[in-house]
């Protein structure tokens, strides 16, 4: 695999994130920090997976961490910061109208809302992914390239949301092991990004896909709505994105 698709930027987050701090179920959001320290390989061709378990595993962590914080924690009132939804974990219809709300008032950035199931029980959980720097163009790949972190409260990093597109015009743009007009990772769970990680799921990697639908959005920027289902590296887990929405300032 091309050295590009882990040849991530690493950004610097400074005070701009807090005017526009989304907050879902007291789960603070920041951009992006960290890179890939080493080129990822050739997608793996990893056995039919049969379940989610650990998936399940991870997100039924992630659910214990969102109510310890929102257990503890009481965030600091602002003007600016949004509203906090107390007792919801899939909040995602919120936090689609909270991005479009406050990434409009951004004068570059990303944003993504996505929705994850816990295979298991049905459970969803709802994260914001927050992207403050616009998206980059990457020549070796030529791609867009976003790349957004999800923290909860205290700047705990929860998740990576890593999105290449062929276009940021409006349309439709497939992934998976045999198209590249997308390629879409998440990786949850995790303080550093990296694309090589066993937990890492890609929509490159075999019996993975990613859907991406982008539409203007006024005189705003762009927005879309998405759905992957992505297997990460060992060929073992996958994580089912049920819904998803991004936003884009540039």
């Amino acid at each position: 695999m091309h050295r590009a698709w882990c040849g991530l930027r690493q950004t610097t987050r400074g005070a701009a994130w807090a005017r526009y701090l989304a907050v879902v179920v007291c789960i603070f959001v920041l951009g992006a920090a960290g890179a890939c320290s080493a080129a990822r390989p050739a997608a793996p061709v990893p056995p039919q997976p049969t379940s989610g378990d650990e998936t399940d595993q991870i997100i039924a962590t992630l659910l214990g961490e969102v109510k310890r914080v929102e257990a503890t924690v009481t965030p600091a009132a602002s003007r600016e910061q949004l509203a906090t939804t107390s007792g919801e974990l899939d909040t995602f219809d919120k936090d689609r109208e909270r991005i479009r709300t406050s990434l409009t008032q951004w004068n570059q950035g990303s944003a993504a809302a996505l929705r994850f199931v816990k295979q298991s029980t049905g459970e969803k959980l709802s994260l914001i992914f927050i992207d403050e720097t616009a998206p980059g163009y990457q020549s070796e790949t030529n791609m867009w390239m976003i790349q957004a972190t999800a923290r909860v409260a205290g700047g705990k990093v929860v998740g990576h949301f890593v999105l290449f597109l062929r276009d940021l015009r409006a349309g439709h743009y497939r992934g998976s092991d045999h198209s590249k007009e997308a390629v879409m990772a998440v990786l949850i769970g995790d303080s550093h990004w990296d694309g090589e990680n066993p937990e890492t799921a890609w929509s490159m990697n075999s019996e993975s896909w990613c859907d991406v639908q982008l539409q203007p959005a006024g005189q705003s920027g762009i927005e879309g709505n998405f759905r992957a289902r992505l297997v990460d590296n060992k060929g073992s887990g996958y994580i089912q994105v049920e819904s998803g929405y991004l936003f884009i300032k540039r």
